[in-house]
């Protein structure tokens, strides 16, 4: 169960990354 969450934190992190990158190439 554990790592079900920090499977998921681990996604939504790594899109926030993706976004923020994006972001400064614009």
């Amino acid at each position: 169960m554990v790592n079900r969450r920090l499977r998921v934190r681990i996604r939504i992190s790594g899109r926030a990354v993706l976004r923020t990158n994006i972001f400064n190439k614009v």
